[in-house]
């Protein structure tokens, strides 16, 4: 079976959504469809979202439109049909932002150490010059992750408010969340520890 879309989920027949998320459980199951009818209902444009199975992590692919589970969730379901909601639709300006922004977050992560020692050790700027680099490198690396982060928050608040068990949403998503957190902190972090352990010591 390849993809599917959100109008095969909410079918009597419980085979579809069986198959996208792997398990018999009837509450698991009747929760995954109420959470898909919701979604339709207030927001139509994802009717024409792809949905499917994947052995490598769930997301939702927002320049194709299409997003797969590998989870038995309808948690993280929910939280991949807030992304489907908000970006099916987006401007190609807002993706192109959110694109734009993890790819350069992601190179700032593997950059982050080697670039905050050598602006640290770097006895040819005094040391005031030096913290003041890095506090604004702290500064522009949390502009650049914040546009991910935002959209991780608001997809999740889609999936709690979708759902007839907000807290379990919450707490079933909350993991997730956590760690498009820490990543999009990493290489602010670094700077800003960097800028507080650089001081006359470096002179």
């Amino acid at each position: 079976m390849g993809y599917l879309n959100i109008n095969n989920l909410i079918q009597d027949d419980d085979s579809n959504i069986k198959y996208l998320l792997q398990t018999d459980d009837v509450d698991k199951l009747s929760r995954a469809k109420r959470i898909a009818r919701s979604f339709l209902t207030s927001n139509p444009a994802i009717s024409n979202t792809s949905i499917g199975r994947s052995s490598a992590g769930s997301f939702y692919d927002f320049n194709n439109n299409r997003l797969a589970v590998n989870t038995d969730s309808p948690d993280v379901l929910a939280h991949e049909l807030g992304h489907a909601a908000r970006l099916s639709d987006a401007s190609e300006l807002y993706k192109g932002i959110l694109g734009t922004s993890k790819r350069l977050s992601s190179i700032n992560n593997l950059i982050a150490m080697p670039l905050a020692s050598m602006v640290a050790l770097n006895k040819s700027t005094d040391i005031d010059t030096r913290r003041d680099i890095l506090r604004k490198m702290a500064i522009g690396s949390a502009i650049l992750t914040s546009p991910n982060i935002f959209e991780e928050l608001a997809a999740s608040a889609h999936a709690i408010r979708h759902s007839d068990t907000p807290i379990r949403t919450g707490l079933r998503v909350a993991p997730g969340m956590l760690s498009h957190i820490l990543s999009g902190s990493t290489a602010p972090l670094t700077y800003l520890s960097m800028h507080a352990l650089t001081s006359k010591d470096f002179k």
